[in-house]
């Protein structure tokens, strides 16, 4: 076959023409995803990955979320579209297409739920660095991940009573073992019986770093403060430190209404335990954490061997029981305690 200047030449101008319109356009495509808002670089993002099954071009993505009196407008889907696809083995996929952990979802869906009930973070902004930081301020939202994350089930759940929800029981029962609701009550009038801390279910949240310093030197918070810095109990145990660190955060949330707090917790014992000895009528099984965890303690055989005398059939003449009581309001609070 001979050699064609012209013919040759004229290919390879419109070879270097298809070329440049391709690098053009992948330019100008780049420059307009840049220069639009995050939400629609993510869509687009994984509309180009191949993952998403249907038009991904969704546009902000609204829920609007009822928590008791309060409603929240909740966004966050906008960016995170990839969380609701499941997780193929050895994938890897980078914030925020990654995959939601678990079964949580089938449970909690985003649609009905939105995120950020259980991830806290401002849930109407669209910027990221907005939207992950608590609600007025520029800082982190520490319950945006684990461990904190789990504070958010108090919202609906009682400490314990959900998987998932150990350790913010354990953080409960921290506060009672250490004394904080000596200062710090949890009753309705907010005020302590040894020293006057402030209500710590109506400080607001804070930070992981302010809370933190609150515990084991509190004097850089609070000058002239009467509050025990909490180091060598906390300060050596990273763990125990974040129980606590996450009941803490719990406690400014918003909260369902709970019955309990107005039905078994307001009777007498004797209301289901009218049996010899105290012993319960029927099969009975408590969800109350303490109660399975302190029965041995609680239970009435450990004081009565007999019938319950008339006097101490109501739990507000047993000493044991009162003593206890005043800590069902480390769970039960917000619900009318």
């Amino acid at each position: 076959m001979g050699f064609d200047q012209v013919a040759d030449a004229t290919r390879w101008r419109f070879g270097l023409f298809v070329t440049a319109s391709v690098v053009t356009l992948i330019w100008v495509t780049m420059a307009v995803i840049e220069s639009g808002e995050p939400w629609e670089a993510y869509q687009a993002e994984l509309a180009s990955s191949g993952l998403w099954p249907r038009s991904v071009n969704r546009g902000v993505l609204e829920v609007d979320v009822a928590m008791g009196s309060q409603h929240r407008t909740d966004r966050c889907r906008s960016c995170h579209l990839g969380m609701e696809l499941e997780a193929e083995p050895g994938a890897q996929r980078q914030a925020p297409h990654t995959a939601h952990p678990g079964r949580l979802l089938t449970q909690h869906s985003p649609e009905q739920h939105g995120c950020a009930i259980c991830h806290g973070g401002t849930a109407q902004a669209l910027e990221p660095s907005v939207a992950h930081a608590l609600v007025g301020t520029t800082q982190h939202d520490p319950m945006m991940q684990q461990p904190y994350v789990q504070a958010s089930c108090i919202q609906c759940h009682l400490p314990g009573a959900v998987v998932g929800s150990e350790r913010l029981a354990r953080g409960a029962r921290l506060y009672l073992t250490l004394g904080c609701g000596m200062c710090h009550s949890l009753k309705a009038d907010g005020r302590g019986g040894w020293d006057y801390g402030p209500d710590l279910r109506r400080m607001g949240r804070h930070g992981d770093r302010y809370l933190r310093q609150s515990l084991l030197d509190p004097a850089a918070n609070f000058a002239g403060t009467t509050m025990p810095s909490y180091q060598s109990s906390l300060g050596e145990n990273p763990e125990i430190l974040s129980d606590l660190l996450t009941y803490l955060h719990a406690l400014t949330l918003p909260r369902l209404k709970d019955p309990g707090i107005d039905g078994l917790y307001a009777r007498p014992c004797t209301t289901c335990h009218a049996g010899l000895g105290g012993a319960a009528v029927g099969t009975i099984r408590h969800q109350c954490v303490w109660i399975n965890e302190e029965q041995e303690q609680l239970r009435c055989q450990s004081c009565h061997t007999g019938e319950l005398p008339v006097e101490v059939s109501f739990a507000g003449f047993c000493p044991v029981v009162r003593e206890h009581r005043g800590g069902c309001l480390a769970c039960h609070t917000g619900y009318g305690g």
